[in-house]
């Protein structure tokens, strides 16, 4: 992956939890861990791909199996 998209993103994602902090306080206490759920979330794929880690994706699983059951039951043999 291009280095300078990992630092910029790095960057955005800092500065954006930065700026949401001030807001975040202000919440019900369920939207704040929504807001923390998906911060969590971000930054543990972002560590993934910093580390290299292949994380596994729902649409690779619907390409390797979902597809070719739905074309073999559309176009039989």
């Amino acid at each position: 992956m291009n280095s300078i998209f990992i630092y910029v993103f790095g960057a955005l994602l800092l500065v954006t939890a930065l700026m949401d902090l001030q807001r975040i306080r202000t919440l019900k206490k369920s939207m704040r861990r929504m807001h923390l759920l998906v911060y969590v979330v971000t930054l543990a794929l972002f560590a993934c791909i910093v580390l290299d880690i292949d994380v596994p994706m729902p649409t690779g699983f619907f390409i390797d199996h979902v597809s070719p059951w739905v074309f073999q039951y559309i176009h039989p043999s």
